[in-house]
């Protein structure tokens, strides 16, 4: 709060450990500690984040010791408050009517890790005007935005960016539009597939779930005691493929285990699973044949979203999202039945000087499944990782999730954007394996028709690209762009961009986050998709037909079947955010085994 860590009374939010004091500290240091962050407990904040001129303010305030937090720089007084909270509907309230102008209003975190309240309009205006963008703030941190004119606007988290809220100035009612929540179009899929899916369900509302109301270790003076409770949502639903069961892996209570479980990754060559929590800075790991958390907190960082690993299972790689940055994590000491050994941060600058900010997702490829990629939503980039080398590449706008091939010739990056100024789209780029890594084709967007594109993996034998394209899933093929005689959903029609026959279908996944690929259980050659949406309550299962020659043979895509997913409360929505239904929020998924190369 006063710069003064530990000795001023402190506590880090990430692990509670006492924080380091910064006042007095040389500039140089200062800035070191800024761009550089320190361990897991505080962010590297790039120039996205903090610009040089900025930097040079901070360090001078910081060693002149007149930066003293709210004795020096009071709040504002303001008209309305907004909690940024771990639970839905996550802004809350999450409309807002702000009749009388001007105004402003007071945004908190009252969540577990950094957040931004973000104006829609900065997706593709990075130079932030006033009022857009608050930046990365910690718990306990605030952000006021002071509406003069009337009109509707909407603001969102970079980070978690299924965080909405809409604002109305100059009108005493601000109604959001309904957002679908629609139930199975299809019932269970007529045959059994291969082994599990884990399912990471993020926002479930878990009967008995921890709530902390520790307010003496993470207490500010201008906040009430009260807000320092917070909540844990989440939990893991274990699909069995063969006749289609399921089961609660509901968080340890007594460990607060998972607080909204974001994304899954099954280590090969164990029984090892791990869940990142998304609005958290810990990751939690599991024993896949009983079910059971092994280790319930590994700290990884500021926001854990997704984690990847070369095809014998080590060493692991995750981007931290707050961060510009990724985490190693290589195999060493039991810890239950988790090896963890030392863990490695790399901060994502290569030689040019370019920089990934806010990495969001990560995929491993290439030989051996030793090439990484991630997509950087902050600076609309992605970064290849290849032994000591690195380089970014221009993506965007707004990549989310990287898909790679092991072959290592083909990456993808996803482009979430608003609809309204810049249409989703998929980034690819070729010829990755050779020494340029950033590809040797440049950059093709291939335009989705879906809403906020997620994931897209490749397939195990490298041929089809899967898309989380809610409410659509869409598949590239790669190789041979669906010989004629293929069939998407019984049409032999396929829509084309930027060269490639794309197959859309309609599956009403909204949302649409999670893809993972699975085998068949029939016999057939090809393979299955599975495929969650944060606003609805199922899995669809989507099936892959090969005929004929594996490579270039004609491709049957087609939907065959939905999964419910258990709910705690009966009957229709129960509980809702700007953007839907939240009674589950399915997000992260992944068959057990993986299939080649990855199991």
């Amino acid at each position: 709060y006063d710069g003064t860590g530990g000795s001023g009374g402190y506590n880090t939010f990430v692990n509670d450990t006492g924080a380091f004091n910064i006042q007095g500290q040389g500039q140089s240091t200062v800035k070191s500690f800024t761009r550089g962050g320190r361990g897991i407990v505080m962010p590297g904040m790039n120039k996205e984040e903090i610009s040089d001129n900025e930097l040079n303010t901070l360090a001078t305030c910081i060693n002149t010791q007149t930066c003293q937090g709210a004795s020096i720089y009071p709040d504002p007084s303001f008209q309305h408050n907004v909690n940024v909270i771990d639970e839905d509907p996550w802004f809350s309230p999450y409309t807002l009517a702000v009749p009388t102008l001007p105004a402003t209003v007071r945004f908190v975190n009252l969540g577990q890790t950094w957040h931004t309240v973000t104006a829609a309009a900065f997706l593709t205006n990075a130079s932030n005007p006033a009022n857009s963008s608050s930046g990365l703030f910690g718990r306990g941190g605030k952000f006021f935005v002071t509406f003069t004119s009337a009109g509707t606007s909407k603001y969102y988290c970079m980070l978690h960016p299924f965080m909405q809220i809409q604002v109305c100035a100059g009108s005493s009612t601000c109604a959001a539009s309904a957002a679908p929540s629609p139930s199975p179009t299809k019932g269970l899929p007529a045959t059994a597939g291969v082994g599990e899916l884990w399912v990471a369900v993020q926002g479930i509302n878990v009967p008995g779930k921890p709530v902390d109301t520790g307010s003496s270790k993470l207490s500010y003076p201008d906040l009430a005691a009260s807000a320092d409770d917070f909540v844990k949502d989440g939990e893991v639903q274990v699909i069995n493929l063969t006749n289609y069961s399921i089961q609660h892996v509901p968080s340890n209570a007594a460990n607060n285990t998972m607080n909204n479980p974001h994304y899954i990754w099954a280590r090969a060559g164990s029984t090892e699973m791990i869940v990142t929590n998304y609005l958290d800075n810990y990751m939690t790991m599991f024993n896949s044949s009983t079910k059971a958390v092994t280790l319930p907190r590994l700290y990884w960082g500021a926001t854990t979203s997704h984690v990847s690993g070369e095809f014998d299972g080590s060493p692991l790689w995750g981007p931290v999202e707050g961060d510009y940055g990724v985490q190693v994590l290589r195999a060493g000491s039991k810890v239950g039945s988790w090896s963890v050994g030392g863990m490695t941060r790399i901060t994502t600058s290569d030689s040019t000087g370019h920089t990934g900010s806010m990495p969001h997702g990560i995929w491993a490829g290439g030989p051996g499944g030793a090439k990484y990629v991630t997509a950087n939503s902050r600076s609309n980039n992605a970064t290849v990782f290849s032994g000591n080398a690195q380089a970014t590449c221009t993506m965007g706008p707004f990549p989310l999730n990287p898909g790679l091939t092991a072959e290592g010739s083909t990456f993808t990056t996803t482009n979430v954007t608003n609809p309204t100024t810049s249409p989703s789209s998929l980034s690819v780029r070729k010829g990755s394996v050779s020494t340029n890594l950033c590809g040797t084709s440049g950059e093709l967007r291939v335009a989705l028709l879906g809403s906020g594109p997620v994931q897209t993996p490749p397939s195990p034998d490298d041929r089809f690209m899967a898309i989380s394209n809610g409410p659509y899933i869409s598949v590239i093929d790669l190789v041979s762009n669906f010989p004629a005689g293929s069939t998407c959903g019984g049409s032999t029609t396929f829509r084309s961009s930027q060269g490639f026959n794309i197959c859309d279908i309609n599956e009403s996944s909204y949302g649409a986050h999670g893809v993972a690929w699975g085998r068949r259980g029939d016999g057939v050659a090809g393979h299955r998709i599975y495929m969650p949406g944060k606003f609805t309550d199922f899995v669809a299962v989507t099936e892959v037909k090969l005929n004929g020659n594996l490579v270039t043979g004609t491709v049957d895509v087609a939907h065959v079947g939905d999964i419910p997913l258990l709910k705690y409360a009966s009957g229709t929505c129960n509980n809702r955010a700007l953007a839907g239904c939240t009674d589950t929020v399915p997000q992260g998924v992944t068959t057990n085994p993986l299939p080649a190369p990855w199991q």
